[in-house]
């Protein structure tokens, strides 16, 4: 139940462990870093500085990735980073705790990387179909050409790869004012496994960039063209005002993280194949205003608002990708949220929060375009610009059921509602439950003969209800009914 946030509760849970999903093993459970000279193991305060070394290279490939429900509204699916499977839990219309045979899962193949690095992370449930996000990491071999995003669509029970581009194209800067390590350049890399990958024999300075790539959520807007939420790895590997792993003893100094991930569209072509957004342009529809600003695909990027300026220099972009890789969509809205750090151009900085974009323009939506959830100047724990914010689900109000239309004069007898019939004012109308014999509520016709039942009156999905006219005053005298009869039933 989440009508209240802040104190928030679960309908039911049930542990994946019971159903025997393996995510892999913590590995302080067996080595709680016993070499480690500082922090031998995870200090639970937020406030306390920790160099987490065996869970550094483990990012990305441990636990599980994104969550998203099927179109059907009942089969919850779920990425496993450890095991590289697609699990498919059918928790029903009204969710209840899974038996083991509601369970299955899909092996989520190899699109052809190199040496065989890949990572799954993405999912998505779309139009009856299954989509699910991989990257080829060039772990083995550090060659950025290497890195490569790729969209999978499961057919039956196995994928095809229907969706996929180069990751080497150009991203300026991921922090302007200050010195990074081992540099600020916001272009992606492969992904490491080490720390001394990333820095060599020495760290240098403890602001750190490093972007490596996920491909962590997909959105499909109305016209079936594609949001892309990539994710920065560095963001879990590092979080924020933590000290570098070993061998890197930071000592007392914390390390600043700054994370660059990103927003890329993917345009549905009339044969159903995709094109990139390409110089932040469109095949049909132009550009917008990220043309050339050597931050995307063919030196732009289409939503080029992902950006944060500071006060004191608001024309200029401190940082240029402020995007998390989680995204949200209301298919017809033209807009799409994705989750960031320092949301809220030229205010506070080390925030997590939403940014809106529109799918027309690439610009923010609104006078501010963003929400500020958290301040980690405050809020500690919430891991500043390394990446605090977590997936975007939308909370809908459900449609409202309703039940009704109109009593008429049917002029002609012919049991249809014809054009230019009259319509009975005044009329009373009860709803009784399926039996007949407990009335609900009742309601009278309006000057255009309307009535309807909803959700306010207590109409519930999947009952059935009996609608009753049982006014006798209404048939007799100068009732609205009398020297009236039921016009034929059951046709039109």
């Amino acid at each position: 139940d989440i009508s209240n946030p802040m104190s928030a509760s679960a309908a039911f849970s049930f542990s994946l462990e019971d159903y025997g999903f393996d995510a892999g093993t913590d590995p302080r459970i067996t080595d709680p870093l016993p070499t480690t000279t500082y922090h031998p193991t995870l200090n639970p305060d937020p406030a306390a500085l920790d160099a987490d070394t065996a869970a550094f290279g483990l990012a990305g490939k441990m636990a599980f990735g994104d969550i998203d429900f099927a179109s059907d509204g009942e089969t919850l699916l779920l990425v496993n980073l450890h095991d590289k499977h697609l699990y498919m839990i059918h928790v029903g219309e009204n969710p209840t705790v899974p038996q083991a045979a509601d369970i299955s899962r899909v092996a989520i193949p190899d699109p052809g990387c190199a040496d065989g690095d890949y990572a799954p992370w993405g999912v998505k449930g779309y139009d009856g179909a299954v989509y699910v996000g991989v990257v080829c990491t060039a772990e083995t071999s550090q060659d950025v050409n290497d890195l490569s995003a790729h969209v999978l669509r499961l057919d039956g029970s196995s994928f095809t790869d229907i969706f996929q581009f180069a990751l080497n194209y150009p991203r300026t800067i991921a922090g302007l004012s200050l010195t990074y390590s081992p540099s600020s350049d916001a272009d992606w890399r492969p992904w490491a496994s080490s720390i001394t990958t990333v820095f060599g024999s020495n760290p240098g300075t403890v602001n750190t960039v490093y972007p490596q790539p996920v491909l962590s959520d997909i959105e499909f807007d109305a016209d079936g063209n594609m949001t892309l939420g990539l994710l920065d790895r560095w963001g879990p590997q590092m979080t924020q005002f933590q000290l570098l792993p070993e061998p890197y003893d930071t000592g007392a100094a914390n390390v600043f993280v700054a994370t660059a991930g990103d927003v890329l569209r993917a345009f549905r072509q009339s044969d159903g194949t995709y094109v990139l957004e390409n110089n932040a342009a469109s095949p049909a529809s132009g550009s917008t205003a990220g043309a050339g600003n050597g931050q995307g695909p063919g030196g732009g990027e289409w939503y080029f608002d992902d950006e944060y300026s500071q006060s004191s220099a608001p024309t200029v972009s401190e940082h240029t990708d402020i995007a998390a890789g989680a995204l949200a969509l209301i298919a017809g809205s033209g807009e799409v949220a994705s989750n960031g750090y320092d949301v809220i151009d030229e205010g506070a900085v080390e925030t997590g929060g939403v940014i809106y974009l529109s799918d027309s323009t690439g610009a923010r939506v609104g006078s501010v375009g963003a929400t500020q959830i958290y301040d980690s100047n405050v809020n500690l724990g919430t891991y500043g610009k390394g990446g605090g914010m977590g997936d975007i689900e939308l909370d809908c109000d459900q449609a409202t059921l309703e039940i009704g239309n109109r009593v008429w004069f049917d002029f002609n007898a012919n049991g249809v509602q014809d054009p230019g019939e009259t319509p009975i004012s005044g009329v009373t109308v009860s709803l009784y439950d399926s039996a007949g014999t407990t009335k609900l509520t009742q309601t009278t016709t309006d000057s255009n003969g309307e009535w309807y039942f909803d959700t306010a009156d207590g109409v519930q999905p999947g009952t059935t209800y009996r609608v009753i006219l049982d006014n006798t005053a209404d048939f007799t005298g100068s009732g609205p009914l009398a020297e009236y009869q039921l016009t034929r039933q059951d046709t039109g």
